[in-house]
This record gives C-alpha cells, sequence and structure tokens, in this order.
C-alpha cells in the first residue's frame, strides 16, 4: 500500500489494529516513513499514537537514498514478502528500490475499517450501531426519531442513509383552495398547482362553473323572460331570475288606445288628459 505526497493510507494488521502511515515533510520532502496505531475512530473524535517501530522508512545519509524515502509499497507473494521502496540522493534524484523478506506465514486478510460506534447516537443521521459498525437504517426504521411525519416525509429511513419522503403525487397537505392540487414532489416538498377541476362559485346567477388560474368562475346566467316590457336580472339574494314591472311614463297622449284595445294594460291611473298619464304595465 503506497504512502505518497499528500495521501496517508489506513490498513489494519494481522492483530486487528489500525495502522496510519504517513511521510514526514518538515525538513525535506518525503524524508521518511512514519507508522501511527488509532486509538480512537469515530464520526467525532479520533486518537492515535506513534508505535515504537517508527519510522519504517528514513534517509540513510548516503547513497541512493541519503536524503529521503517516501514510498513504501508491499507485496506478498505467497512465501514471503516484497516491498517497493524508493530513495532520493544527494543530487535530488530520485532510486527505486526493493527489499525482500524471508519466508514467513501468510498475513491474514485485509478487511474495511469500519467507523466504529458504541450507540446509535455515534453515528450519521438514519444510521445505527451494528455489532460496532455504523450501517444504514431500513426503511422502516427511524431509532433516533430524527424524520417528519408530515408533509410529504415518510417518517422513516429510505435505506441510503437520509430520511425517507413520500412518492411524486402523493396527497399532502390541503392549502384550503379547491382550484389547486395538493401533491408531493417527490424531494420531500408538498406543492399546489392548479387544476381545472368543476367547482361552486356559491353564485347562483352563474353556471358551469371551473377553476382557473387558482380560481373558480362560472358564467352569467340568461335570464331573459322574452318580454321586452320586463327588466330581466339575477337576484343572487332571492337566487331566482326576477323580471321587474316597467312603469311608463307619458307625455305624448296622442298615441294613447283604450284600455279594452291593448293586452296586458290593467287601467289608467288618471283619466284626464290634462294630467300627466301614468299607465302601469305588468307582466
Amino acid at each position: 500500500m503506497p504512502v505518497r505526497p499528500g495521501r496517508q493510507q489506513i490498513f489494519c494488521v494481522d492483530n486487528g489494529r489500525i495502522i496510519r502511515l504517513a511521510q514526514k515533510c518538515d525538513v525535506i520532502y518525503g524524508e521518511q516513513v512514519r507508522v501511527f496505531e488509532v486509538d480512537v475512530l469515530t464520526r467525532t473524535d479520533y486518537a492515535e499514537h506513534e508505535i515504537p517501530e517508527s519510522p519504517i522508512l528514513n534517509r540513510s545519509g548516503s547513497g541512493w537514498n541519503a536524503l529521503g524515502m517516501h514510498q513504501y509499497d508491499p507485496w506478498w507473494t505467497g512465501s514471503q514478502w516484497i516491498c517497493a521502496v524508493d530513495g532520493c540522493n544527494t543530487n535530488y534524484a530520485w532510486s527505486i528500490g526493493i527489499y525482500v523478506s524471508e519466508p514467513s506465514s501468510p498475513p491474514s486478510t485485509t478487511t474495511t475499517i469500519p467507523i466504529t460506534c458504541a450507540t446509535d447516537n455515534d453515528c450519521a443521521v438514519c444510521e445505527k450501531c451494528d455489532d460496532g459498525t455504523c450501517v444504514f437504517q431500513s426503511t422502516t426504521e427511524d431509532t433516533k426519531n430524527e424524520c417528519d411525519t408530515v408533509d410529504c416525509y415518510s417518517g422513516f429511513c429510505n435505506g441510503n442513509g437520509a430520511c425517507g419522503v413520500k412518492g411524486a403525487g402523493e396527497v399532502c397537505t390541503d392549502d384550503g383552495n379547491f382550484c389547486t392540487n395538493d401533491i408531493c414532489n417527490g424531494s420531500g416538498t408538498c406543492t399546489h398547482p392548479n387544476n381545472i377541476a368543476p367547482c361552486d362559485d356559491s353564485d347562483p346567477c352563474t353556471e358551469n362553473d371551473i377553476c382557473n388560474a387558482g380560481t373558480c368562475a362560472g358564467t352569467l346566467i340568461d335570464c331573459d323572460d322574452g318580454n321586452v316590457c320586463t327588466n330581466d336580472s339575477c337576484d343572487p339574494v332571492l337566487d331566482a331570475n326576477t323580471a321587474t314591472t316597467q312603469i311608463l311614463v307619458m307625455t305624448d297622449f296622442s298615441v294613447m288606445v283604450p284600455i279594452h284595445a291593448v293586452a296586458g294594460v290593467a287601467q289608467s291611473i288618471a283619466e284626464t288628459p290634462a294630467r300627466l298619464q301614468i299607465y302601469v304595465m305588468k307582466k
């Protein structure tokens, strides 16, 4: 496992210890490789100490590795170790060296280093502690009560380390407007797009009410009674069509005709032509 500039490698040795390799560069770039054993490794705490065997590679002061060594890349052949290293001479030229160990027993299998934990609270959102390792909670779990149960959240984890959300199109909190659809967008947000649903604008003088741009409205009812002598209108209070009686004020009495000759004329209020005559036309 190589140790290169700007990188730090971590791996497990056969007794379960966690080891970190790092190059030393405070005096000369890549002068040696140091070894640290990790003591505490959680999401909030970290501690380590340098082991007695450190450094495992160091500048020699002369020859091909006089000024530094910063490459460490061991390989198991099946019977022994071969390790590729590098060295820097006094001319600042880097060379590759190979170290070969004596025959030895096979190394233990390298394992992935877990994030250690003692309780669920040591783990991130929607993770739980499982035998010392933080793992994702399932879609039916929320052991730390981290996920909301309102609007477009499911109230459980999503199985990938985050709180679950309802699917796009699922119903969410009503905004009180019949002319909008209250639906989740699939990302945890409740949206209210306009619709064109039939509705009731509560006006008895309109018909064919329908939603438009978030508002319910209809067209005015045609309440013409076919009688030109009435004013036709809809009274929303009476909730009915109304034909009001017309009062005709006449000043030209030469066009007056006998009462009996006009259907619908009840009577004249005054008989004397010398006065202003008012005739009441009833429907």
